[in-house]
């Protein structure tokens, strides 16, 4: 089911096919895309909430950490990545939205446009850059495969489009299921997120929340935390 579990991969993923309910429904009646621009007035009519969802979001709440900082040699080196610069342009003319997967939260599945095999979630935060710039810092600041990884930031008509990979279910929908765990996919799924943790301890963070609904898996079988 998980990264690097590579024996218990074919049986995961069967067993994630059973699960109820599985992956990315709408909960309401799906909006009209114009050519694969979500339209803003349909989703207003039929949003409401869902329950159980994947809920993927702008990333963890991360605040300083009251315990004392691991000695240096202790702590583990930072992963190098390119910091995510906002685009202030329509999202719209480079992805097209697929499917809405929280429309309580205006999470859209969308593709690539020219790469249609690129698939991401966008996540719709309706506040000016101003605001989110402080979200974008942290996020930048604490890169690290434990957490969703961002792909890029939108501005556009004061609104701010979060691009992050896409994921497929939380942990919640795997205790709601029928689905039996064993220990090693406990393990393999524990694992990732104590690693997020220890890393945020490094430098000097530390987790707001963490929950079921927080820890997301991709398609994969990779261990994200989320919000």
């Amino acid at each position: 089911m998980l990264t690097k579990l590579d024996s218990h991969k074919h049986n995961s993923h069967a067993r994630l096919d059973r699960m109820n309910p599985i992956k990315r429904q709408p909960s309401g009646p799906e909006p009209v895309w114009r050519d694969g621009t979500p339209d803003w007035a349909a989703l207003e009519r039929t949003s409401r909430p869902s329950a159980p969802s994947s809920r993927p979001q702008p990333g963890p709440v991360i605040i300083p950490s009251t315990l004392p900082l691991p000695h240096p040699a202790q702590q583990k080196s930072q992963i190098e990545v390119e910091a995510i610069q906002p685009v202030f342009e329509n999202p719209w003319l480079t992805y097209e939205a697929i499917v809405v997967i929280s429309q309580g939260q205006s999470v859209f599945l969308a593709r690539h446009r020219k790469d249609k095999a690129t698939l991401v979630d966008i996540h719709l935060l309706k506040q000016q850059f101003s605001s989110i710039k402080p979200l974008l810092e942290t996020i930048n600041q604490t890169s690290h495969p434990s957490f969703l990884g961002l792909v890029g930031c939108y501005c556009w008509e004061e609104q701010v489009f979060l691009v992050r990979e896409p994921v497929e279910l939380s942990v919640s929908h795997i205790l709601a299921s029928r689905c039996t765990i064993t220990e090693d996919e406990i393990a393999a799924i524990v694992r990732p997120v104590l690693g997020g943790i220890q890393y945020l301890r490094g430098h000097g963070r530390a987790l707001a929340a963490l929950s079921a609904d927080t820890i997301l898996l991709t398609e994969l079988g990779g261990v994200r935390i989320g919000e």
